[in-house]
């Protein structure tokens, strides 16, 4: 539309909406976040989920990747 625009490009709000993928951006320049794990439908397995659970204590937070703030 050739309309002047400043700000994040494409690439950055992509990053910015993902939640675990703006930690992995995070954690590569050495920026310190609580550690999480991802869960992925396709690759869900509940015993996994437990085997992650396991070196965590309660209380946590679980949030969508994707889908807004908390």
């Amino acid at each position: 539309l050739k309309i002047p625009y400043t700000g994040s490009d494409h690439r950055a709000s992509a990053v910015g909406i993902d939640k675990a993928m703006t930690k992995k951006v995070w954690q590569a320049s050495g920026i310190t976040t609580p550690r999480f794990f991802e869960l992925n439908l396709s690759s869900y397995n509940p015993d996994s989920l437990l085997e992650h659970i396991q070196d965590y204590s309660f209380p946590l937070v679980v949030k969508p990747a994707t889908q807004g703030c908390s």
